[in-house]
């Protein structure tokens, strides 16, 4: 985590992937994480991979011009 924060420039990252599994795991308390202390809050600090390129196979049943509706998406990110 510590090196994706550092490449992106996001100190934050951390604390900020913290409130976020906080959300998950708790939909019910409060939206703001602010109201919640870091303490509280799940800590992952484990590897994350990113990936540039990813594709997304679905169907599209108003738009048969694939086979049967079938459609793929390229998503890239730079």
């Amino acid at each position: 985590v510590s090196m994706l924060a550092e490449e992106l420039s996001i100190q934050s990252l951390s604390d900020l992937l913290c409130c976020f599994l906080f959300k998950k795991i708790y939909p019910i308390y409060p939206s703001n994480c602010s109201e919640v202390p870091l303490m509280v809050c799940p800590c992952y600090n484990e590897h994350i991979s990113t990936f540039n390129l990813a594709y997304s196979r679905f169907y599209a049943l108003s738009d048969l011009s694939g086979i049967g509706g079938m459609q793929t998406e390229f998503i890239c990110s730079t």
